[in-house]
């Protein structure tokens, strides 16, 4: 066994796209293959017979097929999978020389005197052999168990994924053995069987790609067969040409070697040379769990070194004196490579595995505190106009735009406690200072003339406000909403049109050499605004988009042809991605070109990719009780660095936004849309959300309880409606992930009669937004879990008979059913969350794990108004509920008591703070203070004359 290190390991297996796209790689290999063995014959003669017998039935063919299809399935089904199976791979090898028989005897005899040197009885030889062959297996499963850190992905097939691997392992050993074959009838009639070895391989790969177009002709399937990039084509046939040259290595050794010695040295150096490292160096597992992993590979290599020991050449082999040679020297390098090892992990410190759970979340709750206390004495510092105006220039090295003077006032009347820090809207606004204005103006109208984009049309002429009456009628309450919401100020604000977005999903996702681009001429032209000029920078009608507009119109654009056919858009600048992965092409396009995101895949989504954890999270051990193993973890201490995904490339198969989204029509170009969130990376101008500001999800504080009266319980009710389920992608979803990580977290909690604390989460109403087939595969999955988890019995206790498994899930319960537990569970759907206000506003605590990003996050603080949650949930977010919950604090394992009774307290003190400044800082009069100044802004922007736009303060007193 060898110990590689974190980085090349991680880009060779988690990161390599050749397991994103496993048919392709399989295919693309057995090609490789096919013409490599073609190409550089070991023979000396050609082969003089016909076709053997193995190659007229297709055996070959047939086995190199099937086992490209149980790769396939594998692959797309890893969560289900059973870590180091492949460790079968030699007692299969070795089961199948056995039963083919073909050099049975032979291979007996000359165990007799091994070319190791050792003597053994022919009988006891391969006894011993199948016994070590067998053990090496299990405790190479029992290492890789215990070494691997899941992210929940949800398993709705575990018995069909783990019978895919063996059929594969056998497939493996079938091929071995065959070919094995073929090399010895080789050795015997002086002949070559490449020509036949190698049609046979080109033969299973043509069949591949045959066998995979029906499910191609699907609009996703298609899409994640022929969408791929230049750069991820060449690492593919790169990864397939360095397997195919592994293959071709393997077929040259079966010469010399039986396959079972083929076989140990294919799974111990895949296994423990490539799998192994990966898990030790991915996270930093707990004591016990790290105890377990070197005891499992310890007893793993001990046979591993027995095998090697008995092991002998083929019986065919021409060369037999040069393979025992070869084989001893295997042996050393072995035996070699396990006690470097022993002795590095011995002599090397180990690494610390974080800090007690409890002491972590104390620190994270301290240092947030001061943190926002520090926030809110700049936020609302300025007292008086003059010094609001100061710090203005100061912060944005500009002007304020015209009636700032009535936004100032408008924002004091309400009381509202930030007046300073809108850094978010200059930031959002900046790269728009990088279009013209004619421009801007063109691209607004073109929004609303293609119903297709689902944009809804806002104007503001003379001081009212209109809407575009070809808004659906679905969708006329956010339109009412913003009316409401902008009327009380809109006298002040100059003309304007506006394209809402009327879907849930952001829209605008500028690669990021031109978002750099654009900053810069933006920063260019608000350099000259900030030197108080006069002269206008105006471009010439030449340099214009042909869709660039001198003023606004005065009516709404007539809507186009709504589309040609299902699915299609009339827009030149929008794509439809329904039901596509969009982070690849879309959200890793707006980061930098250095960034994780740009250069690497994580394909492996129920493994956890701690590097992209590390940047915003902190590792700690929790606490279990006696007689249980600590467990590592990791918890949310940055929630705004959380949210960027450019070092997270995982995020790519654990979200349904970006791995299927129900409703996705973008863009590339800087389109003027104002939506309510927006995830990391995305241009959308953000606006209070409609849903808010019309009571949606109201709370009603006669409904709610006190803390003390609440049900010490975490809870959550929804549908899946965060992405569209094909192909088994909802697997991956957040949602999915919490509803299958709450039934687990429940059974054990029942099994522990000392705890109060329960965990209520169910899917309920109709699953939609699905395939036929993943719709009935969710419906059997999470009925089941939804039912246990609703109830308050042991329902989860012993396996359930088909009569206990329902056909539906649960109702859908009351809003005020939230207001009976103390732990409330907020997750983004198919865009942000409608309930985090709400939430916020209660006696209860919320958890939140969220990619999109709302207007009021950079003035709601985590750890201090709210639990942050990573969207990957795992151990770290179950043990902070626990300790937050008094679960951890009556059994701490760490022997230390500075934390009992702690946790709740710090749970309520949370929810009160959460509570007190929701009702300071996100009242409608806040959403209203907020857009009021978002509007000035975009109006001066939008204005010919942006660039003499300014609030004249020159009869304002400073103080």
């Amino acid at each position: 066994m060898t110990a590689i290190g974190e980085r090349p390991v991680s880009v060779t297996w988690a990161l390599c796209i050749a397991f994103e796209r496993p048919l392709h790689f399989s295919v693309i290999t057995l090609l490789i293959v096919g013409l490599g063995v073609k190409r550089f014959r070991p023979g000396a003669k050609p082969f003089e017979k016909t076709l053997v017998p193995a190659l007229n039935r297709y055996y070959q063919p047939r086995s190199s097929l099937l086992r490209t299809a149980f790769f396939w399935y594998s692959i797309r089904t890893t969560q289900c999978a059973c870590p180091g199976i492949e460790a079968f791979l030699p007692i299969f090898a070795h089961m199948c020389v056995t039963m083919l028989q073909y050099d049975k005897s032979a291979e007996l005899e000359a165990r007799q005197t091994t070319q190791n040197g050792l003597s053994l009885p022919p009988i006891l030889a391969y006894v011993l052999s199948s016994f070590s062959s067998l053990v090496w297996a299990l405790a190479s499963i029992f290492a890789l168990s215990n070494a691997r850190v899941s992210t929940g992905t949800v398993c709705s097939s575990e018995l069909a994924t783990f019978y895919a691997q063996l059929c594969m392992c056998a497939l493996d050993a079938v091929i071995l053995t065959l070919i094995a074959r073929m090399r010895s009838r080789e050795t015997e009639s002086d002949s070559d069987a490449t020509d036949n070895l190698a049609t046979a391989f080109i033969f299973a790969g043509i069949c591949g790609i045959v066998l995979a177009v029906p499910s191609w002709l699907s609009d996703s399937g298609f899409f994640l067969a022929f969408r791929i990039g230049l750069g991820d084509l060449v690492r593919l046939l790169v990864d397939s040409t360095v397997a195919a040259l592994g293959v071709l290595c393997g077929i040259s050794m079966l010469r010399d070697f039986s396959p079972t010695t083929v076989a140990l040295l294919v799974s111990e150096v895949g296994l423990f040379g490539f799998l192994v490292p990966r898990f030790r160096f991915a996270t930093p597992l707990s004591h016990d769990a790290e105890i377990q992993v070197g005891q499992g590979a310890l007893l793993a290599a001990v046979f591993a070194a027995v095998l090697w020991r008995i092991a002998v050449p083929a019986s065919h082999s021409p060369h037999s004196h040069a393979a025992g040679t070869g084989l001893k020297w295997l042996f050393n390098c072995h035996v070699g490579a396990v006690v470097l090892t022993v002795l590095c992990a011995t002599l090397t410190p180990s690494r610390p595995t974080g800090q007690p759970l409890f002491e972590a979340v104390e620190q994270l709750v301290a240092s947030a505190k001061t943190a926002k206390e520090a926030w809110l004495l700049q936020a609302g510092a300025s007292k008086s106009l003059g010094s609001a105006v100061a710090e203005y220039k100061r912060r944005y090295n500009m002007v304020p735009p015209p009636n700032f003077d009535k936004w100032y006032e408008f924002a004091t009347r309400a009381g509202s406690p930030v007046m300073d820090d809108f850094d978010q809207i200059y930031n959002d606004v900046l790269p728009f200072w990088g279009v013209e204005p004619a421009v801007l103006r063109g691209r607004t109208a073109h929004l609303l003339e293609h119903p297709t984009l689902e944009m809804g049309g806002m104007r503001i002429q003379g001081g009212k406000v209109y809407q575009s009456p070809h808004i659906p009628g679905t969708h006329r309450w956010m339109a009412e909403a913003l009316e409401r919401m902008i009327e009380p100020f809109a006298k002040w604000l100059p003309d304007m049109v506006l394209a809402i977005n009327l879907a849930d999903e952001c829209r605008v996702a500028v690669p990021f050499e031109e978002m750099q681009y654009l900053k810069a001429r933006a920063k260019a032209t608000t350099s000259r605004l900030s030197q108080a000029s006069t002269e206008k920078s105006l471009v010439p009608d030449t340099l214009l988009e042909k869709s660039a507009v001198r003023k606004w119109a005065s009516d709404f654009p007539e809507p186009t042809t709504r589309r040609t056919r299902p699915g299609s858009l009339t827009s030149p600048y929008f794509t439809n991605n329904i039901r596509k992965q969009i982070f690849y092409d879309w959200l890793a396009a707006t980061c930098p070109p250095t960034s994780p995101a740009r250069n690497t895949h994580w394909w492996d989504w129920s493994t956890l990719c701690t590097s992209c954890l590390a940047p915003h999270s902190l590792p700690v051990t929790i606490a279990e009780p006696p007689g249980s193993a600590s467990r590592s973890g990791l918890i949310l201490s940055n929630a705004t660095l959380a949210r960027d995904p450019c070092h997270q490339p995982d995020l790519a198969y654990l979200d349904g936004f970006t791995l299927s989204p129900a409703a996705m029509v973008s863009t590339r170009t800087l389109f003027p849309v104002f939506s309510q969130a927006r995830v990391g990376g995305f241009a959308d101008l953000l606006i209070p959300s409609p849903w808010d500001f019309a009571d949606k999800s109201p709370y009603k504080p006669d409904e709610d309880r006190e803390w003390e009266a609440k049900e010490n319980g975490l809870y959550w009710r929804g549908t899946g409606s965060d992405g569209f389920a094909a192909h088994g992608a909802w697997a991956g979803f957040l949602r999915a992930r919490l509803v299958h990580e709450a039934y687990e977290q429940q059974h054990r909690l029942e099994l522990s009669p000392s705890s109060d604390l329960r965990v209520n989460v169910s899917f309920v109403g109709d699953i939609s937004k699905c395939d036929a087939g993943d719709c009935a595969t969710q419906l059997a999955t999470f009925s089941r879990w939804g039912t246990a988890v609703s109830s308050n019995t042991s329902s989860l206790q012993g396996a359930p008979t088909p009569d206990d498994i329902p056909t539906k899930l649960p109702s859908a319960l009351p809003f005020e059913e939230n207001w009976r537990f103390r732990h409330l569970m907020d997750m983004d759907g198919a865009g942000f969350s409608g309930r985090f206000r709400s939430f916020l506003q209660s006696c209860s605590l919320p958890y939140r794990a969220a990619l999109f990003h709302a207007w009021y996050d950079e003035r709601v603080f985590s750890w201090v108004d709210y639990v942050p949650v990573d969207v990957r949930l795992g151990d770290g977010f179950w043990g902070v509920l626990k300790y937050l919950a008094g679960v951890l604090d009556q059994d701490n394992e760490i022997g230390d008591k500075a934390g009992a009774g702690q946790g709740p307290r710090t749970a309520r003190k949370i929810a009160e703070q959460g509570r007190d400044w929701a009702s300071k800082a996100l009242r409608k009069e806040d959403m209203q203070v907020y857009l009021f100044r978002l509007l000035l802004e975009w109006g001066r922007v939008v204005s010919d004359d942006r660039e003499t736009m300014m609030y004249d303060d020159a009869e304002t007193t400073r103080p």
